[in-house]
């Protein structure tokens, strides 16, 4: 049996066909066209077009959707707020927010009484007019999604359940809206930040997952498709639909994994060259390392665990002056507007052309003046080699994996330009995101409050429960283990409460 990983980047889809011994049966690479279902089914149809159909056990995709959705503040649902907080907080939601993406997600926000304090005692009782009311006039303003967020409702999510009931007796079962336990974080904040994003995101993905799906039935593939989250486990199209915001930075993750991989190395830094940037993160017993503080995405800061990534807008794509290589990018107009394809803008591209980095057929030999190329590749290394150099940190000796399409332009600066040791590109680094998508694994998490005094067999039956979930989602027995476990104590809390996470995978 195989499998097929997909990435569907900004500039590129990538798609692969993978043995059960992780081997790159076929491979393709396809520009990403505004119908992204389109670039997907042609990528995929391209790899199964030798008869390959009735083997493959699962189509795994990754996918920047997200990501892009919020940074270009596109097609997001007007979310309206309600938080359950009886001290009736003075900050309004969403205050350090960019003023555009405020105007484009928020819509309304109402407070209402509830809420927990961190020993779990109610903040003030809670109050099923209040909530009904703040229910009609968040649709009085226009709100088509709604964020709901308690304080500590981590610790109980009661005051958040009813107020979802009372929702959806109003507007409907299939009302948009995302409650803050489901997303997790202590920061209420942070929390409250990313449930917002979240239902403000439930518009776009679903009709992208959904056209994806559609599109995919052309193929006649009898088998699942799964969605892939940012810490590399598989979800169900139905799951990445409620919760779309666990997709951000699934690409990268991708990326690091299957460049370590096709690598032979269980340690590495790893370089994700594409288009419009470069991701710069590094694996450590073939698990990227997880950033330890909180996230920013376009300007909004969340608590995710998400990897530790340093993002360079560097890529392929990326447009040449006189002042240097970037910001701005021609992304997926590469094939049009580079000088190497007849274009009329300079890019990186025609750079690693020029001074013989790569060939590519059917391009002009040397569109642009050599010496100037040399001169930004000079000064792209550089600072290229200071962002590594921070991401090493004591790993001075670890090896460096260039993987992406504009890797070996990259390799060919830093061997040439800088002092870095071990700079390597790999065989398939071109498509190490969709071989990275097709690694991923089967997860369940546990994510609850409980205490740790009196009984020492709770983290193991809490263990074991984590492990018999990523069973049932489709982990194998053999090879199920813990990943993660981190062990939070709350402070103040009567019974001496602590935070517990255990991640299982297979």
């Amino acid at each position: 049996m195989s499998r097929i990983g997909v990435d569907i980047g900004g500039t590129n889809t990538d798609a692969v066909l993978v043995s059960e011994k992780n081997e790159i049966l076929a491979k393709c690479k396809v520009q990403t066209l505004d119908s992204i279902e389109k670039s997907v089914v042609t990528a995929i149809s391209k790899i199964v077009e030798n008869g390959n159909e009735e083997k493959i056990e699962g189509i795994f995709i990754g996918t920047t959707h997200a990501t892009n959705a919020i940074l270009e503040e596109k097609d997001l649902l007007p979310t309206g707020i309600i938080r359950i907080a009886g001290q009736y907080p003075d900050v309004t939601s969403g205050y350090t927010w960019p003023k555009s993406l405020q105007d484009k997600a928020i819509k309304g926000q109402r407070t209402i009484p509830g809420g927990f304090e961190c020993d779990g005692s109610e903040i003030s009782p809670f109050s099923k007019e209040e909530a009904k009311k703040a229910v009609y006039d968040l649709l009085e303003l226009g709100c088509e999604g709604f964020a709901i967020i308690g304080s500590f409702s981590i610790i109980n999510p009661l005051h958040e359940l009813h107020v979802r009931k009372i929702l959806q007796e109003i507007k409907g079962q299939n009302t948009p809206c995302t409650c803050s336990y489901e997303i997790s974080g202590l920061g209420f904040i942070e929390r409250e930040n990313a449930t917002i994003l979240n239902t403000s995101l439930k518009y776009v993905m679903a009709k992208g997952f959904q056209n994806i799906q559609n599109a995919l039935k052309e193929l006649h593939l009898e088998c699942p498709m799964y969605m892939v989250q940012n810490d590399q486990s598989a979800m169900t199209f139905e799951e990445a639909c409620h919760l779309p915001i666990l997709t951000i930075a699934s690409g990268q993750t991708n990326s690091f994994i299957g460049g370590t991989v096709l690598s032979g190395y269980n340690d590495a830094l790893v370089i994700d060259v594409g288009g419009t940037s470069s991701d710069i993160g590094l694996v450590l017993n073939k698990m990227p390392k997880r950033s330890s503080h909180s996230t920013k995405i376009g300007g909004v800061q969340m608590q995710f665990c998400l990897p530790d990534t340093n993002s360079l807008a560097i890529g392929g794509g990326s447009i040449v002056t006189e002042q240097g290589v970037g910001p701005q990018s021609v992304s997926k107009h590469l094939l049009k507007k580079a000088l190497c394809f007849g274009g009329d803008i300079c890019t990186l591209t025609d750079l690693g052309i020029t001074v013989g980095a790569i060939e590519i057929d059917g391009t002009k030999s040397s569109p642009y003046c050599k010496e100037k190329a040399l001169r930004h590749l000079k000064e792209l290394s550089k600072q290229l080699e200071k962002a590594i150099v921070v991401m090493l940190g004591k790993s001075r000796e670890l090896p460096i994996i260039l993987v992406g399409g504009g890797a070996p332009i990259i390799c060919w600066a830093l061997l040439r330009f800088s002092s870095l040791k071990n700079v390597q590109t790999i065989e398939h680094s071109n498509v190490a995101n969709a071989f990275g998508a097709a690694l991923c694994e089967f997860s369940a998490t546990i994510d609850t409050i409980k205490s740790l005094r009196d009984d020492t067999s709770v983290l193991q039956d809490l263990k074991n429960e984590a492990l018999l979930k990523a069973i049932e989602k489709g982990a194998s027995k053999d090879q199920v283990r813990i990943t993660q476990m981190e062990i939070t104590p709350i402070a103040y809390s009567k019974e001496n409460l602590s935070k517990i996470y255990i991640r299982a995978c297979g």
